[in-house]
């Protein structure tokens, strides 16, 4: 579930959209371009503003440059991992929510982190 800090942020900007405002401002946080580049592009076809960052040095970066609406965080990254990307946006005060998305890429809840086990092939 969101924080009380994470909902209202989220709030006031839907309720600016709805009158017409500016769109949600992501932050995509993923090491493997073309995938990037890909899921960046889907967005932005949405209306929404979506800048890169490709490792977790370069993410807080951005996020300490910029006001992000929503993180969408990959969990394996070189470097600095997801993980340690997370803690340094909440070391940071940041109320932006966070989904942090798996190898699958599946994304967990906002505002959480989860280990899940490691995909199985057959």
């Amino acid at each position: 579930m969101l924080d009380w800090s994470c909902r209202s942020h989220l709030q006031r900007k839907v309720r600016a959209e709805s009158l017409g405002g500016c769109f949600l401002r992501i932050l995509l946080v993923e090491d493997e371009m073309s995938a990037a580049k890909i899921l960046a592009k889907g967005l932005r076809e949405q209306g929404y503003a979506v800048d890169i960052a490709a490792d977790g040095d370069a993410a807080l970066y951005q996020a300490a440059i910029n006001d992000y609406d929503v993180v969408l965080l990959d969990v394996m990254l070189p470097g600095r991992d997801g993980l340690e990307v997370c803690r340094g946006l909440r070391a940071m005060s940041s109320p932006v929510p966070v989904f942090d998305a798996d190898c699958a890429g599946q994304f967990s809840r906002p505002g959480r982190w989860t280990r899940r086990p490691a995909p199985t092939t057959t």
